[in-house]
């Protein structure tokens, strides 16, 4: 089993540059997608980026979550109602129905190099 793939992700339609993105990739269904020590990868780059790339991953399932921390507290912020007021987005960019897509609606299989797109959501 390959052990060297990289994973490049593209974020698409960030609100502004400001803060960060922070990431978290996970290979199974348990803790995603906001269960922090339950992902294998986690990290944070700069949002006038816009490209996370991840190396030495091996052949497998993976989902990964994304949060635009404009203001870099580390953590999804929400509005009086309970709705998040910062972007925050999925692998296979679903549609939110009601509440977060499961594991097996954001994977993807890697097994060579790939290279996806996230599209931000904001509420």
């Amino acid at each position: 089993m390959a052990q060297n793939n990289k994973l490049t992700i593209e974020i698409q339609g960030l609100r502004n540059e400001n803060g960060a993105i922070n990431y978290l990739l996970f290979d199974q269904e348990e803790g995603f997608p906001d269960k922090k020590e339950r992902a294998i990868r986690k990290n944070v780059v700069h949002a006038r980026d816009g490209i996370i790339e991840i190396s030495g991953l091996k052949s497998a399932d993976y989902a990964v979550v994304v949060l635009h921390d404009e203001n870099q507290d580390l953590k999804m912020n929400y509005n009086w109602v309970g709705f998040p007021t910062e972007g925050f987005g999925f692998s296979n960019n679903h549609r939110l129905l009601s509440g977060p897509p499961s594991f097996d609606r954001s994977s993807f299989s890697l097994d060579t190099d790939a290279h996806i797109i996230i599209k931000m959501k904001y509420l």
